[in-house]
């Protein structure tokens, strides 16, 4: 834990322009790296880290500095790119709503290139696919899909396109969290209207448009929540919903926010990280409710990286923990039941042909168990016991927060 505190002392003087407090030794620097590259947020730690001279003397500032050099160039690159390309639809008039991504980054003021994104998530009106396809096409991006029906677009949450040029992923969503199970699309019934109620906020001397700072929040703490929920999340998101409370707060409608919250068991989940934020990472948020355990989400979070799915154990107990909140505290045999035959909703993001074929499910189910099959043999047995004992942990993790 002694190297997490270092992590997160580090996080608090990137954020807040602090001078760096952490004593030098090779192996502090070095579990620290490891876990600002597990947690995507490299180059923010590296820049830090040069404050220090000592560092700057040591075998690992080289190949880190070069390391933080091209992410952060990177970035740049595709933030540029996302811009040029967000002026293209408006040439169209479409205006799609940029959720988190660049207006997350660009909270980190001069740093916003070191907080790198895997890609850029917009909004769209179903209606407007096509219009919004064919720019995109335009432009170079190619979809992962490339026949995508009206049923998808009914059904699923995003059609994935990318540049090769720029390296970049554009996440083309039709609603804001996803429909999987209950919860999710009661929370995805939150955002059905966020096109009325839009705001033009300007980035880089460019005009964009995005939800407005109730709904945007409340996207951040939702979308956070969501993954928690399955495989869990990093510090990078922690670090993004606590500066846009920082800058926005005065404009969140915090009535509203926190009755939603409440309505959908997230509540706790978001006092905890405002908890976490105060006690570890300098901030100084008001707090709108007692924490519950932040210290115990705080460990989780921690172990998970940026999205809790770096090794196959992880990846494989996603499964688990899905069957286990869809099950919510039913019989053993029925969650046994949704781990090894999950539902089509729960498959169709990998299983796209599922939702214009769902007697698919069965083929599906079969591809399914035979890639668990080859990872089991991989990992020599090990891969079902790791797997049980990570789901075990987050279904704990849930029932804390009462959403199982």
């Amino acid at each position: 834990m002694e190297h997490a505190k270092d992590f997160l002392s580090i996080l608090d003087s990137v954020i807040h322009n602090k001078p760096i407090c952490m004593p030098f030794s090779d192996d502090s620097c070095s579990q620290v790296l490891s876990m600002a590259r597990s947690h995507n947020v490299y180059a923010l730690v590296c820049e830090k880290l040069c404050e220090m001279p000592d560092f700057m003397q040591s075998l690992e500032y080289e190949k880190a500095m070069v390391a933080a050099m091209k992410q952060a160039a990177l970035q740049t690159k595709q933030t540029e790119a996302f811009l040029d390309l967000y002026q293209e639809f408006a040439k169209e008039n479409l205006h799609p709503l940029v959720m988190k991504g660049i207006v997350c980054r660009e909270l980190y003021g001069e740093l916003c290139n070191y907080r790198p994104s895997g890609d850029e998530d917009i909004l769209i009106r179903r209606e407007e696919f096509d219009r919004v396809k064919d720019v995109l096409f335009a432009q170079g991006y190619d979809p992962e899909e490339k026949n995508v029906t009206r049923k998808m677009l009914e059904e699923l949450q995003e059609i994935t396109f990318y540049n090769p040029q720029y390296g970049l992923s554009i996440e083309l969503h039709v609603n804001a969290i996803g429909n999987e199970n209950i919860l999710r699309s009661k929370m995805n019934g939150y955002f059905c209207s966020v096109f009325e109620r839009a705001i033009c906020q300007e980035i880089m001397g460019r005009k964009i448009w995005t939800m407005n700072h109730t709904e945007h929040f409340l996207f951040l703490v939702l979308h956070a929540f969501k993954h928690m929920m399955v495989s869990g999340f990093g510090i990078r998101q922690v670090l993004d919903i606590l500066l846009y409370v920082e800058r926005y707060g005065g404009e969140i409608i915090w009535e509203d926010a926190m009755a939603t919250l409440e309505d959908c068991s997230a509540k706790m989940f978001f006092s905890d990280l405002i908890h976490i934020g105060n006690q570890y990472l300098g901030f100084h948020l008001p707090v709108l409710c007692s924490a519950n355990c932040p210290n115990v989400l705080l460990e989780d979070l921690l172990d998970c990286g940026v999205f809790g799915n770096e090794t196959q154990a992880q990846r494989t107990a996603v499964r688990i923990t899905e069957a286990a909140v869809e099950s919510r505290g039913r019989s053993k045999m029925t969650l046994l039941l949704k781990t090894v035959f999950p539902g089509k909703e729960s498959l169709a993001a990998e299983y796209l042909e599922l939702v214009d074929k769902p007697w698919l499910l069965p083929v599906c189910w079969i591809k399914h168990g035979l890639r668990f099959l080859k990872h089991y043999k991989e990992s020599r047995g090990k891969l079902l016991t790791e797997s049980m004992e990570i789901s075990k942990k987050r279904v704990e993790l849930l029932k804390r927060y009462e959403v199982i």
